[in-house]
């Protein structure tokens, strides 16, 4: 009997060795769990064009990251917001408070949850949320981040030097996440957001356009106001304005402005965003140009709240995110942006919803047009610059502007050739020439439909010549005309 069972236990080692290694086969090959593929996110041509691949980015690299997820109910959103805007509906002018946004159309806690809880189990930590549940941060390893999405990172050295990462393809997540997330701000890293102010290179560069009576011909506060029509009663006097800005100021440059032209000082508070330091960088002129029109117009104003982010896809997302859930301003103005070809969808997307969110709440922002007209910027064909083309911002720009000493007047002036212009007229839609005033707008519009007399639909004219006189230097460009708008498009409808 122990010869016969010895013989007999090899062979049912080796059948019982196969069936484990069977059920070893079995569990390899179990299909992975089914995901979805979020589309836009992928870098533009125009954004590799002229870049060098310098191979795959290292695996524990940081990378920083902003989840967007999407509105809920974003029908019956769109069907309330038409009824606020619209002055011959019951509902016009109610305006929401961040809180009933949240409330009414804002993602779940759910949802915000197991968004969370994926980005957790993946390795990612969250680094900040936001009372909307429609931004989530996150970070980590690079290695963790393509795990997690899917896709594997790799980095370009732009023409002028600067490195950036972008992924090899569209990201994807588990179908237990379909409908609970928008986009994923942050893979690519290849867009810059461009300042539209233009200082004066030099004392004959002004000469065809010193209209004002500052020095170098500059535009003082009083200038403005008599060129824009602008009463003199009308201070601002208990009005928060607002600016979103990606670089620091120096305080003392706007207390030297306001007291060279005899204006009150305006309180200012900053608000710095994804741990900014405030540090002056290449673009802290126009944050300086765009506090001082503030100041020039509004020199009553209760206070300029500065919102100063990082220049950076994920910057931009949490920086006008923050404008729409603090809700401290009813005007905000932007003179930083990027010609859409840069762009991915994803960021524009997600940009949309927090503007969405403002204009629900009674929120008016004002965005530069930029300064290439109907060719933006650095390209040689028709191109729209970022955010002002998008449909819930106020586009300020696309005119020549001209005064004979009273009043502005604000002429539709195509750039380069007569087929630039034929192409251009096409594509846009602006008003005729006439004088800009008060007048001109009736108190309460549609919100989409609020843009400056004679400015483009989607900002493809040239730029506005307003020059303005700093304490130290003169500047222009479109970044000139949308911290004034405010005042020029009148009080905003009452929440």
């Amino acid at each position: 009997m122990m010869c016969f069972r010895s013989r007999r236990s090899p062979r049912i080692a080796g059948v019982a060795l196969a069936l484990l290694g069977l059920s070893a086969t079995v569990a390899l090959a179990a299909p992975l769990p089914p995901r979805i593929t979020l589309a836009g996110h992928l870098p533009p041509a125009a954004a590799l064009a002229g870049s060098r691949a310098l191979g795959r980015l290292r695996a524990s690299a940081p990378v920083s990251l902003a989840l967007t997820l999407p509105l809920r109910d974003e029908a019956g959103l769109n069907d309330f917001l038409a009824r606020i805007s619209d002055p011959a509906d019951p509902e016009f002018g109610q305006y929401l408070t961040p809180a009933q946004f949240a409330d009414a159309y804002s993602p779940t806690q759910a949802d915000y949850a197991a968004v969370a809880a994926y980005a957790r189990s993946q390795g990612l930590s969250v680094t900040g949320v936001h009372p909307n549940r429609l931004v989530l941060d996150v970070s980590g390893p690079s290695a963790a981040v393509e795990a997690a999405f899917g896709v594997s990172l790799f980095q370009y050295q732009a023409a002028d030097g600067r490195v950036f990462q972008a992924p090899d393809r569209e990201p994807t997540v588990p179908s237990a996440l379909a409908g609970k997330l928008l986009a994923v701000v942050g893979l690519e890293n290849a867009e810059v957001w461009h300042s539209q102010a233009r200082p004066a290179p030099d004392a004959a560069f002004l000469l065809p356009y010193q209209i004002g009576t500052g020095s170098g011909g500059g535009l003082t506060p009083s200038d403005i106001k008599t060129a824009y029509n602008i009463p003199a009663g009308p201070t601002g006097s208990g009005q928060t304005l607002a600016l979103f800005e990606l670089d620091g100021y120096t305080p003392s440059d706007i207390t030297a402005y306001e007291k060279s032209f005899g204006l009150s000082s305006v309180p200012l508070a900053n608000v710095l965003v994804d741990g900014g330091s405030g540090a002056l960088g290449s673009g802290a002129a126009e944050v300086t140009l765009d506090i001082e029109l503030q100041i020039a117009l509004a020199p009553g104003a209760a206070g300029v709240i500065v919102y100063e982010g990082p220049n950076t896809t994920t910057g931009v997302i949490d920086t006008y995110n923050k404008i729409a859930t603090d809700k401290k301003a009813m005007e905000i103005s932007t003179s930083w942006g990027e010609a859409e070809q840069y762009e991915t969808a994803a960021t524009r997307t997600s940009e949309q919803v927090a503007f969405k969110q403002m204009a629900m709440q009674g929120q008016t922002i004002y965005a530069a047009a930029g300064d290439k007209g109907a060719y933006d910027y650095r390209r040689k064909t028709l191109a729209v610059d970022d955010p002002a083309s998008q449909p819930y911002m106020c586009g300020v720009g696309g005119t020549s502007l001209t005064t004979n000493g009273q009043a502005v007047r604000m002429s539709p002036r195509p750039p380069g050739t007569a087929a630039r212009a034929a192409r251009a007229a096409a594509a846009s839609a602006p008003s005729g020439p006439f004088p800009l005033t008060r007048a001109a707008w009736p108190a309460r519009r549609p919100r989409k439909a609020r843009r400056p007399c004679g400015t483009c639909r989607t900002s493809r004219w040239t730029l506005t010549r307003t020059r303005v006189t700093l304490f130290t230097t003169t500047a222009g460009g479109p970044s000139t005309a949308a911290p004034p708008a405010p005042r020029r498009s009148g009080p905003p409808s009452p929440p």
